[in-house]
């Protein structure tokens, strides 16, 4: 006898004691155990009517399991309790002097279980920053000017603002720009395909013409890709390494400019691997040094040119008259005599 096992006797589909179960005072309740269909043995299909108390603990099984599932904490005795309680009393017959009369019931427990507590809330986002005028940053202040700040709602990680080499091998540049320190993404574990960071501006006020120049790094062997967004527009992008060397980039922010200011991001997406730290710096607003893309100038439509009347036949030449014989009689041609023949 194990105290702590529940005891299972057998009923038939009449609810009458099954002749083969146990029962006795040990017993602690009854469940369906005759005739049971259930898999049979004999094929990978088939299908068998048995017999036994080895029928009628699984139907116990089960309903601990919801007595569980309604409460993880439950102990193996509060499970036995609440089973027990819901169990239905005085239908089995012939259940044998000391036996329990409790027939197996799966109902749920209509007690209402105790609410979890309500979900920590999100913070509140912080509000967007105040427009401020363009400036120049080549981030060698953690504030990284007053005006550029990481982006906490939609990417997955963060850039990080970085003096000297960057911790991975043939990847990322050995030093900045400009000044000491530059801004890059560091794609090595945990980072995966795809994730990306993105460093953002305040709206930022621009007077006339105005161009965003900036260096960038791109070094490895599964280097993604750099974006620049101006608002919700890609206005710049390149991809795959560039070599061991810091680049120039210039995009013209006149079309995005407004009295609000125009938010500007970098966006740095990881690869296939570790090998693909991007960086930027030296980040300066300027007149366009590029000239504007020059576009084609829209033809005016204009009247067809008429096309010219046909002109008046003119009349025929006249045919010249050949002219006539003349009258005049010829001068007689002289004859002259020849030599004489001399005789035969």
């Amino acid at each position: 006898y194990v105290p702590s096992a529940i005891i299972v006797g057998s009923t038939t589909s009449s609810d009458d004691r099954s002749g083969f179960s146990s029962y006795g005072p040990c017993l602690d309740i009854y469940a369906p155990g005759s005739s049971i269909v259930s898999a049979g043995h004999r094929s990978d299909t088939g299908k068998a009517a048995m017999s036994g108390t080895s029928m009628a603990c699984p139907h116990v099984a089960g309903a601990i399991a919801l007595v569980l599932e309604e409460d993880p904490n439950r102990t193996s005795a509060e499970a036995l309790a609440v089973m027990l309680a819901q169990a239905t009393p005085g239908e089995i017959k012939d259940t044998k002097k000391g036996s329990p009369n409790l027939l197996l019931y799966t109902g749920l427990d209509t007690t209402p279980p105790t609410p979890a507590p309500p979900p920590t809330p999100a913070p509140t986002p912080a509000p967007p920053p105040p427009p401020v005028p363009a400036a120049d940053c080549s981030f060698e202040d953690a504030s990284l000017c007053g005006i550029w700040y990481q982006d906490a709602i939609s990417d997955k990680f963060d850039w990080t603002r970085k003096s000297g080499r960057t911790p991975s091998s043939n990847t990322g540049p050995d030093n900045a720009a400009d000044g000491s320190y530059y801004m890059y993404t560091e794609m090595s574990s945990p980072r995966s395909t795809g994730d990306f960071a993105v460093l953002k501006s305040a709206p930022l006020l621009t007077s006339g013409p105005t161009a965003l120049r900036f260096k960038y790094h791109m070094r490895g062997s599964a280097v993604g890709a750099l974006e620049v967004f101006a608002g919700a527009t890609s206005a710049w992008k390149q991809s795959g390494s560039k070599g061991d060397t810091w680049l120039d980039a210039e995009i013209d922010l006149t079309p995005f400019a407004s009295s609000t200011g125009v938010e500007v991001s970098f966006t740095g997406t990881r690869a296939g691997g570790w090998s693909s730290d991007i960086a930027i710096d030296k980040v300066e607003f300027g007149p366009p040094s590029l000239p504007p893309t020059p576009s084609s100038p829209t033809p005016t439509p204009s009247s067809p040119t008429p096309f010219p009347a046909p002109a008046k036949p003119l009349p025929p030449s006249p045919v010249p008259t050949p002219p006539a014989p003349s009258t005049a009689s010829s001068p007689p041609v002289p004859v002259v005599p020849g030599p004489p023949v001399p005789p035969g």
